[in-house]
């Protein structure tokens, strides 16, 4: 009931509210085609590339788009398993339900603000952007393998980085597929892609459950989880979209 009607509010692009990408305007003396084509000399790094005119399959044969796969992938294992056990794991090191619970809602808020704050990409590029939330999720991890006595600002810190980072990095992913694969198909591409999302997240999940019945503990699971942001962080890197469009912000460098 709420989802259908604000669908109505939404635009397919930057022309449907009188404007241009990235802020360009229309020079009275030249016409719109002469426009792209400016705009693209300034953006495109690698024009056979993005003249490509991308479908699934052609996707499929480019080792850019298995790293997407991995990108998700290594979300998906990384972020939801993780998530999905968080109030048994705080509950297992020794914290109440309720202060368990209190760290999801911080999650929700710190991710809603990353999510929010997408626009970092287009200043610094989707790498360093994706480093960056690699770095405050990766950093903040340690903090859940201390068992004895730890108190309660740590899991604070812990949550917050791990919810902006984690949020910041849905935005940079997103970009980082339409800078490789603009096109007709782009939906079905970085659909196909985000399969992997669903993959890591399934098998994180159950994997998570299994390592705590069988040890006792999540040091292992979370381990795992680092492991798999770290797949993440390289397949970003490997992907290189910086090597196929510039970000707004790095245009003229």
């Amino acid at each position: 009931m709420i989802i259908i009607p604000l669908s109505l509010f939404l635009r397919a692009k930057p022309q449907d509210m009188g404007l241009l990408p990235d802020g360009e305007s229309m020079d009275e003396e030249k016409g719109e085609e002469d426009l792209r084509q400016r705009k693209a000399d300034k953006f495109i790094v690698d024009k056979t590339w993005a003249s490509t005119d991308w479908t699934l399959l052609r996707a499929m044969k480019r080792y850019r788009f298995w790293a997407l796969f991995g990108i998700v992938f290594g979300m998906g294992f990384g972020y939801t398993s993780l998530i999905s056990h968080l109030v048994a794991l705080v509950k297992d090191i020794g914290f109440t339900a309720m202060f368990a619970a209190s760290l999801l809602s911080i999650f929700a808020v710190t991710s809603m603000l990353g999510r929010c704050c997408g626009f970092i990409s287009d200043l610094f590029g989707r790498e360093m952007t994706f480093t960056l939330c690699m770095a405050m999720t990766l950093l903040s991890l340690p903090i859940l393998l201390i068992t004895n006595d730890i108190p309660p600002w740590a899991l604070y810190i812990f949550i917050a980085c791990f919810g902006f980072g984690s949020g910041l990095s849905v935005p940079s992913y997103t970009a980082t597929a339409g800078d490789l694969f603009q096109g007709k198909q782009f939906g079905t591409i970085i659909g196909s892609a985000s399969i992997g999302f669903g993959i890591g997240a399934g098998i994180g999940t159950w994997l998570y459950g299994y390592i705590f019945d069988t040890t006792g503990t999540y040091t292992v699971a979370i381990v795992l989880t680092m492991l798999a942001l770290c797949l993440t962080l390289i397949a970003i890197w490997v992907a290189a979209p910086r090597k196929v469009l510039r970000v707004a912000g790095r245009k003229l460098t």
